[in-house]
């Protein structure tokens, strides 16, 4: 009748929540939206990530280690290794100490780019897997304190790459997920591994150009980074503390699967000739003091040292004195444009660890 209103005529254009939102309140809340659908996945990876829920280093494992070994605990000692990529790889020292340790069982845990933080999460199902009399764990003075924490400025980082170190800071998954990116974009992967340590050695010579790419990324971010993390100061006194935590809470997933732990601290190159030094000038590193570079009892290796020095259940191994000598005797030890040890140090590394595992055995 006249008095009736359509009831059609009193819905908002629309129709529906959106309807009744303004212009801005609905760009709001597509960004909420968007951001959740991002953020669920990774909040989940992250998750399985730091509890292990999937073993996501199975294929470095496999790769690095003959099937036999990995399948039977054999009638021997077993000798777990874990570290970064001075151990990953199939021409490093857990190689060598095959050779050298006949009787023992030697399973290579290593995986490149990783650090105390994934080491912890890491261990606890290698040390159930395998259970080990001894657990080797490398550590590497040139970026152990630096992968704990980047730097988020610097005049040589890209606005994507400060916000990705900003991020991978709080999300340890996000490092993992751009290593096996970054082997699916280089077309290979933890089987087939391209790294020059697993190739034939080759006489190089320095090209500024050709070195790490890595390496000079952190100098551009960070010059006084090397001697910051070997004289433990500035910024970096806080991540060694942090360092010392994480190395305590190996030590007791250690202690308790009645395993005794043995710290490997691979120095920088820079440690162990003046050549080192020069090139990491030449990429832009910085030193106040040159000349204390090459100390051997140095503050990174002297805090470890006092924090286990009565605890006989962990051995302090140092091979800084040996491949200094071996540099002294004409012996490269280092790659030309790569800051790992090449096959010569790699096995300079190997002998001095088994030599210092028997004396160890022996001394019990």
């Amino acid at each position: 009748m006249g008095g009736r209103v359509d009831r059609d005529a009193r819905k908002p254009e629309g129709g529906g929540l959106t309807g009744r939102l303004s212009a801005p309140r609905r760009a709001i809340y597509g960004f909420l939206f968007t951001f959740l659908l991002l953020a669920l996945p990774i909040a989940v990876v992250e998750v399985s990530y730091r509890f292990q829920w999937v073993d996501t280093y199975r294929t470095e494992l496999q790769a690095y280690n003959p099937p036999d070994v990995l399948a039977t605990s054999g009638a021997g000692p077993t000798l777990l290794a874990l570290g970064d990529s001075f151990t990953a790889g199939t021409a490093t020292y857990p190689n060598g100490l095959r050779t050298l340790l006949p009787d023992w069982r030697i399973i290579n845990g290593g995986v490149s780019g990783t650090g105390i933080v994934q080491a912890n999460l890491l261990a606890g199902r290698r040390l159930r897997a395998f259970k080990p009399h001894v657990c080797v764990y490398q550590l590497f003075v040139g970026n152990d304190l630096f992968d704990l924490r980047y730097p988020t400025r610097g005049a040589g980082l890209s606005p994507g790459r400060r916000t990705y170190w900003f991020l991978a800071n709080h999300v340890r998954a996000l490092g993992f997920l751009n290593y096996r990116l970054g082997q699916w974009y280089e077309g290979g992967s933890a089987s087939a591994p391209a790294a020059p340590r697993d190739q034939p050695e080759r006489r190089e010579r320095f090209v500024p150009q050709r070195y790490s790419a890595r390496e000079r990324l952190y100098l551009a971010a960070d010059p006084t980074v090397l001697e910051d993390q070997i004289r433990v100061t500035r910024r970096r006194a806080d991540d060694y503390v942090a360092l010392l935590r994480g190395l305590q809470q190996l030590h007791a997933q250690c202690e308790a699967a009645d395993c005794r732990l043995i710290l490997l601290i691979i120095p920088h190159a820079v440690q162990v000739a003046p050549v080192y030094r020069k090139r990491m000038e030449t990429l832009g590193a910085t030193f106040a003091a040159p000349s204390r570079l090459m100390d051997h009892d140095y503050p990174f290796v002297r805090g470890i040292r006092a924090l286990f020095a009565d605890t006989p259940g962990v051995l302090i191994v140092d091979p800084l004195p040996d491949l200094q000598a071996a540099e002294r005797a004409g012996e490269a030890v280092y790659y030309a444009n790569d800051g790992h040890l090449n096959h010569s140090g790699q096995d300079d590394v190997a002998r001095l660890l088994a030599a210092s595992l028997q004396e160890w055995d022996a001394a019990r």
